[in-house]
C-alpha cells in the first residue's frame, strides 16, 4: 500500500496492547483497512489483523514488548484509501 503511520517516542516503552481507529470523509465501510501489520522499532511484525471490517481495532500482543516506535503498515483495504487518525497504547 506504501502508506505507513510511523508513531515514535523516547525511551522504549512496555506495551500489551494498542488501539487502533481509522475513518474516511465518506464514512462508509470501504475505508476500513482490511489487512494491516503492526511493526516495532527493528521492524518485526508484532500483530497481522487480516479481514478486518471495524474502524475500531484493539490488538492484544501475544507478549508485553519494548519499543520506541510502531509502525501501522496497511496491507490491504476495502476499496478506499486508508485513513488511521488515533493509535493509543497502554502497558
Amino acid at each position: 500500500m506504501g502508506i505507513c503511520a510511523e508513531l515514535p517516542w523516547g525511551p522504549p516503552a512496555v506495551m500489551n496492547d494498542a488501539h487502533v481507529l481509522m475513518e474516511h470523509p465518506e464514512r462508509a465501510m470501504p475505508f476500513c483497512v482490511k489487512r494491516y501489520r503492526v511493526l516495532n522499532d527493528q521492524g518485526e511484525c508484532v500483530a497481522l489483523v487480516e479481514s478486518n471490517h471495524q474502524t475500531r481495532n484493539i490488538i492484544t500482543l501475544p507478549q508485553t514488548i519494548h519499543t520506541q516506535s510502531l509502525t501501522i503498515e496497511p496491507l490491504e483495504t476495502w476499496g478506499c484509501p486508508a485513513a488511521i487518525f488515533e493509535v493509543r497504547c497502554y502497558a
